[in-house]
């Protein structure tokens, strides 16, 4: 799987609030797929977000905003964190 259609899978699981990853953890496609997963949380609830994995490279990964980052930590804290 390229790491596009990780984050496009993990995106569309972001917008479903779905955590289930299909990738074991610690791989590159599960990197992808969080990355897509928080982008997709955020448009669910309205933040600036990224549309696609390459929009998000072209942009060295910063946010949109200071609110979108603030939000993204929230919501990797919350869903992810042991």
């Amino acid at each position: 799987m390229t790491p596009e259609q990780a984050w496009s899978a993990g995106f569309y699981s972001g917008l479903e609030l779905d955590t289930n990853s299909p990738f074991k953890s610690g791989t590159a496609e599960e990197k992808y797929w969080r990355q897509g997963w928080i982008q997709g949380a955020l448009k669910r609830f309205g933040f600036p977000y990224y549309g696609t994995q390459e929009d998000q490279v072209l942009n060295q990964n910063k946010p949109l905003s200071s609110e979108s980052e603030l939000w993204a930590k929230k919501l990797e804290d919350q869903y992810f964190s042991p």
